[in-house]
């Protein structure tokens, strides 16, 4: 198996839905896509339909569950996904927080995100909002769409 690297993401979903028939057509054993740009996700799942690839290529990646509940619902993408309204509400506090000076990035540091409690900063950095839930057909239910 060959990993393929390729930049990915643009703000326009006809370059995303573009790109992704490229590599399937580059790549005809295409095993899987992994996009981490939440607007090329659901073009990238219309176009493996669109060339009638769905349940062929494994595609998964970030985005806004509503765009992608058709394309789960079919087997055409699995999603990792988290809540993006508290992922939303999570950046603005951590941003808020190292604007005021009151968080710099060290591992233990910890800041409070209003509703969503407080996070502490990790190792490398990071402040992390939760394990990813994966969407799939199975469990389409309790995302509530």
């Amino acid at each position: 198996m060959k990993l393929v690297q390729v930049a990915y993401g643009e703000e326009s979903e006809q370059i995303n839905q573009q790109q992704a028939l490229a590599l399937v057509q580059a790549y005809p054993n295409l095993k899987g896509i992994i996009v981490p740009a939440g607007i090329g996700l659901p073009a990238a799942a219309r176009a493996l339909d669109e060339a009638g690839l769905t349940g062929k290529v494994k595609l998964t990646g970030l985005a806004p569950a509503s765009l992608m509940k058709k394309y789960v619902t079919n087997g055409s993408a699995q999603v990792i996904w988290w809540n993006v309204t508290d992922l939303g509400y999570l950046t603005y506090y951590a941003a808020q927080a190292a604007a005021q000076c009151k968080l710099t990035g060290k591992s233990g540091e910890s800041l409070k995100a209003g509703r969503l409690g407080d996070y502490t900063v990790g190792d490398k950095g990071e402040i992390i909002l939760g394990p990813a839930k994966i969407v799939t057909p199975d469990n389409l239910a309790e995302f509530k769409f």
